[in-house]
């Protein structure tokens, strides 16, 4: 039976309109039941009080009413201590600020309500969009208040082993054997979920969901098959005007570069084309012959429409879109910046026999395979990001020739390469699963077996580093 204090509290939460159980006969049982009500108003609102009844030593009639007259004694100074009264800690929890954010946003994730120094792992579990599960996991010892950072704390083990608090993003591994070699996988924009749980012991102490963004919500995404072009342009909302970024991927061809980059860096403030120029329907099928006017059209698209401030427009490239990027900013004056991942200081040729078809022609004239890029020419400033294992092709060293061409013909604009010495052929906004990267796998148009080079961690931090630095750049060039 309940003693005189459980009684009290019993009454106080019937006063508060609180249920109470069949099963609380005894003052730690309800105060159990109160806690399962711990998120509502009426216990926050009498929360003080029932916590003064139930430690004091007020007593009530066994059947008495809470609203009818008590008599509480005055206990002598010579009488005993009250019983103390049973602490009930917090049940662990995962917090995750913000639970819903953009897919190159930091993110913290903390874990609280562990034991003190109590071992525990967390885990991360994502889908792509080919239904392929991902995963990675980091263990922890809880501080002495039973917590764990990520943004504090070094694991013990697990996927990645440095002090990261986006190490269990980038780290994630497939769980598929025939992934192995493939990105995770991002063909539309829908938002992707990020499961994370905790457990220790085998037991599992606590869950929370991520959901990850990749285009803000007051963003549209629109199709574009206008003029012989193959793109996505991304708008963001408002009746404003918005500096334009052209995004061209490299050898892999296609629009998907474009896209993932262009949603994101839409997001940021700029009204974005993604653009493709072969091995996409109704393009060339070879990275061969491809007329820079494609591109002059593209522009031309971008500076008729009323929400695109006309001499604000950039190019954003990785590899041989890299390379493209710098060609495209030396042969047309309207391109006022260039942002360009892991570029060929020269032109470059068809990725698959005839090899010696050159990649680009402008006016009818080729430019001639393996001759210098006039980067000199470029109207306006110039970041690169290289890699020193790059093991498509040496990035590294040729972005010093660039520098070093600049240099000689002393560029007038602000022009910089970041360089990622353990790195290899990455490139993009960072958070997304870089373990595979550095596998060999086959090129989707030439059919060879590559590699990127660069590890999982290093090829992250190219990612994670450069990728705040892009967004400065281009703010620079086009905001301001």
């Amino acid at each position: 039976m309940l003693d005189q204090r459980g009684q009290l509290l019993r009454a106080a939460l019937g006063f508060a309109g609180l249920p109470s159980p069949p099963y609380a006969h005894s003052l730690w049982a309800l105060r159990t039941w109160m806690d399962a009500w711990a998120g509502m108003g009426q216990v926050a609102i009498l929360g003080s009080l029932i916590i003064l009844v139930a430690t004091t030593g007020c007593t009530v009639a066994p059947n008495a009413s809470p609203t009818a007259p008590q008599t509480v004694p005055t206990a002598p100074a010579t009488s005993a201590r009250p019983e103390e009264s049973p602490t009930l800690a917090p049940s662990p929890r995962i917090e995750i600020t913000p639970s819903k954010a953009l897919v190159d946003e930091k993110v913290s994730i903390r874990l609280f309500g562990a034991k003190p120094s109590q071992r525990v792992t967390l885990r991360a579990r994502a889908q792509d969009d080919r239904q392929v599960m991902w995963e990675a996991h980091a263990t922890f010892h809880a501080d002495n208040l039973g917590m764990v950072d990520l943004g504090l704390q070094k694991p013990i083990t697990g996927t990645y082993q440095d002090l990261d608090p986006m190490g269990l993003f980038w780290s994630m591994r497939s769980e598929s054997w025939a992934s192995a070699g493939s990105a995770f996988a991002k063909t539309e924009l829908t938002p992707t979920p990020i499961h994370f749980s905790a457990d220790a012991d085998g037991h599992l102490l606590a869950s929370a969901t991520l959901e990850r963004i990749f285009v803000a919500p007051d963003v549209t995404p629109t199709t574009i098959r206008d003029n012989g072009l193959a793109a996505i342009f991304f708008k963001p909302s408002g009746s404003r005007t918005y500096p334009a970024i052209i995004a061209v991927g490299g050898s892999e061809g296609g629009i998907g570069f474009g896209r993932r980059i262009g949603a994101v860096l839409a997001s940021r403030g700029y009204a974005t084309l993604g653009l493709a120029y072969f091995a996409y329907p109704g393009l060339p099928s070879d990275l061969a012959n491809i007329p820079l006017e494609y591109f002059e059209t593209a522009i031309r698209w971008l500076q008729s429409r009323a929400d695109v401030q006309a001499e604000k427009i950039a190019v954003v490239g990785l590899s041989r879109g890299g390379e493209l990027a710098l060609v495209l900013g030396s042969t047309l004056p309207k391109i006022k910046a260039v942002v360009a991942y892991v570029p060929s200081n020269r032109y470059g040729r068809n990725v698959k026999p005839p090899r010696n078809q050159p990649a680009w022609t402008y006016r009818g004239t080729p430019f001639q395979p393996d001759s210098p890029i006039p980067v000199e020419k470029i109207n306006g400033p110039i970041l690169l990001i290289s890699a020193g294992d790059d093991k498509v092709w040496p990035s590294g060293p040729m972005t010093e020739l660039i520098i070093k061409r600049l240099a000689t013909n002393n560029f007038g604009y602000p022009y910089q390469n970041l360089y990622y010495k353990g790195a290899g052929h990455a490139a993009g906004f960072p958070f997304m699963p870089t373990t595979e990267e550095a596998r060999p796998r086959r090129h989707p148009v030439s059919g060879a077996i590559i590699a990127s080079g660069g590890t999982p961690k290093e090829n992250a931090f190219l990612k994670s580093d450069s990728w705040p630095q892009v967004l400065k750049f281009l703010e620079a060039s086009l905001k301001r």
